[in-house]
């Protein structure tokens, strides 16, 4: 029906009546993409376009496995070899990604967090024959320093995006935010301040795509 970035800027009331430059920002489970979207002459057309197939939200919920679950296991119990490319453990780790993802999401609500496991949900004990119960709090600032790296990544390739169009922050009205990981208020955040162009929280961005183009 339409390209997807100008579906999303309709869903957000885009008026193409009016002569503006809108920026798209779509970071959803796997993959992210920018397009800076032009309106002239009533016609709503793509400007330009980049993207990463390898970010998206799956990878802040293992940076989450990575750097907090897994030291947290292995400095309590006794695991040979816990690893997440270990085969042994790949239906452990699918649990603790998904552990990882809830804690992710409540972050979005919430200052703090707590993944809860146990062996009923890892279905796994440690070399001693121990069973895992273990609780771990995480925060917003730590969850803020784990995907900082990728977020600037996104950003640095939204500036490559607006200068291979010869355009600067001030010839974009807004950006526009779509895809489940962008709910996360200090993302918007930070990508609207960094870019120094205002953004728009108006729409669901997970149902943006869908909404403009049912428009």
């Amino acid at each position: 029906l339409l390209q997807e970035p100008i579906a999303a800027a309709m869903a957000y009331g885009f008026d193409n009546s009016e002569n503006q430059n809108w920026l798209v920002y779509d970071l959803g489970g796997g993959t992210f993409d920018v397009a800076l979207i032009s309106s002239k002459d009533g016609i709503l057309t793509v400007l330009g376009h980049s993207g990463d197939n390898f970010l998206g939200g799956k990878d802040f919920d293992l940076k989450i496995v990575e750097e907090i679950i897994t030291p947290a296991i292995t400095e309590k119990y006794n695991l040979k070899d816990f690893d997440r490319n270990n085969k042994k453990y790949e239906a452990v780790f699918a649990q603790l990604k998904y552990a990882a993802e809830k804690a992710k999401i409540e972050l979005s609500q919430r200052d703090d967090a707590v993944i809860s496991l146990d062996d009923s949900l890892l279905g796994v004990r440690d070399r001693s024959g121990d069973d895992i119960y273990l609780d771990i709090e995480i925060s917003r600032d730590q969850f803020n320093a784990l995907i900082a790296e990728k977020l600037d990544e996104s950003i640095q390739a939204t500036r490559e995006t607006l200068e291979k169009a010869g355009l600067s922050p001030h010839d974009v009205e807004r950006i526009v935010f779509v895809g489940g990981p962008t709910h996360y208020r200090p993302l918007r955040d930070k990508v609207a301040f960094e870019l120094r162009i205002a953004a728009s929280t108006d729409v669901n961005p997970m149902t943006a795509v869908a909404e403009g183009a049912a428009v």
